[in-house]
């Protein structure tokens, strides 16, 4: 680009002799001309429409762009928490499992149970392993191991699937309670 056009400013000696000892002092610049036009050059940039940042337009595009992120991290944070808890809750499932297999009573067969359930009270399991194996019930087992029903259910299903040797027959009874049964209890055992 050829530089025929001229600009020309007017100033105090004093302001002159500053700007030639800073431009020779700092050596940012190779001569007050070129100091004076970088100068300009940065300032228009930095103040134009086109070549300068609107902080707010800068707000914009940064909030539109981590707004979503923010979402999905959000989102993906509570994934985690619920995959924790179920991975928490599975181990105790599992751990439980393994409880209860190895406290089973072992029998050949479900009729070696010598006492009937409706013998069996829920407090005697709370202290005493041979309680809670001659009744041998998911309510037996939670008793004993101070658990909720529920989850001894579900862990007498785990162990169901991860030991061949454990073994249930369903039996009916009257609870002592009064309770009217809807559906047989399971007696669990191992057979080995």
């Amino acid at each position: 680009m050829a530089r025929d056009g001229q600009i020309n400013i007017r100033l105090s000696k004093a302001e002159k002799k500053k700007i030639e000892e800073y431009v020779e002092e700092t050596h940012e610049f190779g001569s007050v001309a070129q100091m004076v036009r970088q100068l300009c050059h940065r300032e228009i940039k930095n103040n134009s429409p086109s070549g300068g940042i609107d902080p707010d337009r800068l707000r914009l595009i940064v909030g539109e762009t981590i707004d979503p992120l923010a979402e999905k991290v959000a989102e993906i944070d509570e994934q985690l928490v619920e995959l924790s808890a179920n991975v928490s809750d599975d181990d105790e499932i599992d751990k439980l499992a393994r409880q209860i297999f190895h406290n089973l009573p072992i029998h050949n067969h479900p009729e070696e149970f010598h006492s009937p359930v409706e013998s069996f009270h829920i407090a005697d399991a709370e202290e005493y392993l041979p309680s809670a194996q001659l009744a041998s019930t998911p309510s037996a087992w939670a008793a004993y191991f101070d658990e909720d029903v529920t989850k001894v259910r579900r862990a007498c299903a785990t162990m169901m699937d991860a030991y061949p040797d454990a073994e249930y027959y369903e039996e009916e009874f009257d609870h002592p309670d009064g309770y009217v049964q809807q559906a047989p209890e399971r007696r669990y055992y191992k057979t080995n």
